[in-house]
């Protein structure tokens, strides 16, 4: 694949963004670009989309060079219809098409062009954030059954404990590995429940007896048993986490060769998510107004109450946060056939963020640097940018005041400020 320079791209885009001429060698190093990986694309989808360029327009005629030209780079806000505003003679994308490119291409912070993301994100992950104290909530920790706690980042690599028919490991690449003794004996022996936990700006990954893999993101809690025994195997989620499921066969008695394959469910707030092996998301936060489930591969089934919805591929299910104890269970599913790449950015390392509420870019943001957030004011609008987790804090706050939202970074808090 040709390296591709970013001035080299950037000149290619506003081309085409401008619905200029383009040589056959630029259109091909423009598709390969794109195809190069799924963000690439939503970049060329993004600059495309001339009609959210009105906004940007507006603030290139009414502020001053820096601040505007600041907000156009950072590309965020929703189109805005100013033909009323001010008389062009000019198609106005003509003005504005290089820096919009320039915009979605250099947001402080992201990382599309080039090299690409870093797929080796460690196993357990901290990101980029102001220094301050550890203390022991601030780490990712592992507490067993007997009511003991082993913090991850002071563990020593090696076996960790052993728990029912499990031995504990921690791996060289920092993952939890639960490793099932003897599995003749894996419906005789006591079943203990371990909960793994990790605090605001890390990550854990986990593996559990069964092969199947979890990734613990920040501010979560995964409560799961030592080892799986019977007709099901469940665990119990608070926060987000993302889960490749192994497929496990039910024990049989001897002279049977029948084999059901035993499912595995994931409860999460009053929701749950069957499977029986596949890759997907599952985001419960208590402080977000959704709980999310994403499908990446498969098939699962998300069950709420008396509601059951089956997903495919790509589908994402929310349900409702708010509890209504009229019907015993929370709002019905709706399914959407996006928001699935945004919901699973975090585990590659970066946040993907798509005319996402700024409210809840806010709380993400919390979880994921461990910072505040204080209201001095109520914050509005959407932000876009994919954003790497290794972008310092103080970075992306000023990406954010530089889109227009009244706020700033101080004392390792972000301070949102009334509007002007």
């Amino acid at each position: 694949m040709l390296k591709i320079q970013n001035d080299t791209i950037v000149d290619i885009l506003s081309k085409k963004s401008q619905e200029e001429f383009i040589t056959t060698d630029e259109q091909k190093i423009l598709d390969e670009w794109r195809s190069s990986s799924t963000m690439n694309q939503d970049i060329f989808d993004e600059v495309m989309d001339k009609e959210r360029w009105n906004h940007d327009l507006k603030l290139l005629l009414s502020r001053n060079e820096k601040a505007t030209w600041n907000t156009i780079l950072s590309k965020i806000e929703e189109g805005e219809d100013v033909a009323k505003v001010v008389k062009i003679r000019k198609p106005w994308y003509k003005y504005a098409a290089a820096a919009a490119v320039i915009g979605v291409l250099l947001l402080a912070g992201t990382y599309f062009l080039n090299s690409g993301l870093d797929k080796n994100i460690p196993s357990t992950v901290k990101v980029a954030q102001e220094k301050s104290e550890v203390r022991e909530d601030d780490r990712a920790s592992l507490k067993l059954s007997d009511g003991s706690t082993i913090y991850v980042d002071q563990a020593a690599n090696g076996k960790l404990a052993q728990e029912g028919n499990s031995k504990i490991y921690k791996s060289k690449d920092g993952e939890i590995v639960y490793d099932a003794a003897s599995l003749t004996t894996f419906n005789q022996l006591p079943l203990t429940v371990n909960i793994l936990s990790t605090p605001r700006g890390a990550q854990q990954k986990l593996i559990l007896s069964d092969g199947s893999k979890v990734w613990l993101n920040a501010a979560s809690t995964l409560r799961f048993p030592s080892s799986f025994a019977g007709k099901e195997r469940v665990v119990e989620l608070d926060g987000e986490a993302y889960f490749e499921i192994s497929s496990l066969k039910s024990k049989v008695s001897a002279g049977q060769t029948a084999r059901n394959t035993v499912p595995f469910f994931v409860k999460a707030k009053g929701v749950t998510v069957e499977v029986l092996g596949t890759h997907f998301n599952v985001m419960a936060y208590q402080d977000e107004e959704e709980i999310k489930t994403s499908l990446i591969e498969g098939s699962v089934k998300v069950i709420n109450g008396a509601n059951a919805r089956l997903l495919k591929p790509g589908q994402q299910a929310k349900v409702s946060n708010t509890y209504l104890p009229s019907i015993n269970a929370y709002e019905g599913i709706r399914v959407e056939n996006e928001g699935t790449e945004e919901a699973t950015a975090w585990k590659d390392g970066y946040l993907n963020f798509k005319r996402t509420d700024v409210s809840s870019v806010l709380r993400q943001l919390s979880r994921s640097y461990r910072v505040d957030v204080v209201y001095k004011g109520s914050p509005s609008g959407t932000f876009t940018a994919v954003l790497s987790r290794k972008t310092n804090i103080s970075e992306v706050v000023s990406a954010l005041a530089s889109s227009g939202v009244a706020v700033k970074f101080e004392n390792n808090k972000i301070i949102v400020l009334p509007a002007k």
